[in-house]
């Protein structure tokens, strides 16, 4: 409690607004079990996304980088671009375009937004690390220490 009576000791004192959280509990009373339960409603919700869009990007992820080891040079270079680009964009701009321009197109909710989104950026990550593994070699790697290279 001590902690919250410093947070409302600095916003008299420096007079700091949070529209966003009073908009969203106005004429609520903000005991601590009203609080834990918001706290508990997003961690089910982030689950959530996370159940969705980890396993998803391991898949397209390892679809993938099966193309770009196996596909040949055009494919790989498509493959290596992908990667690069999805890697390079920020996650929340890519949860943006995806709510907010591809949702007028379909029906998109904001859990699937964000689960695709992320599972879009997770199969790029993903992509990169399998693609390490099957362009690992054992031969190469045991070169050095056959030389005393350790």
């Amino acid at each position: 409690m001590a902690f919250f009576g410093l947070c409302f000791y600095w916003q008299h004192r420096y007079k700091i607004v949070l529209p966003v959280i009073r908009q969203g509990l106005k004429g609520e009373n903000l005991d601590f079990l009203t609080l834990l339960s918001y706290i508990a409603s997003g961690t089910a919700y982030t689950l959530g996304v996370t159940v969705i869009a980890l396993p998803s990007g391991l898949l397209i992820g390892t679809l993938l980088a099966f193309l770009y080891v196996y596909g040949g040079k055009g494919i790989g270079k498509v493959m290596n671009v992908y990667s690069t680009i999805m890697r390079g964009i920020p996650p929340l701009v890519l949860l943006f375009l995806l709510y907010f321009v591809v949702s007028k197109g379909i029906n998109l909710s904001g859990f699937w937004a964000g689960s695709i989104s992320l599972g879009i950026v997770s199969s790029a990550y993903q992509m990169e690390i399998i693609r390490g593994r099957f362009a690992f070699s054992w031969k190469r790697s045991t070169h050095g220490s056959s030389r005393g290279w350790t």
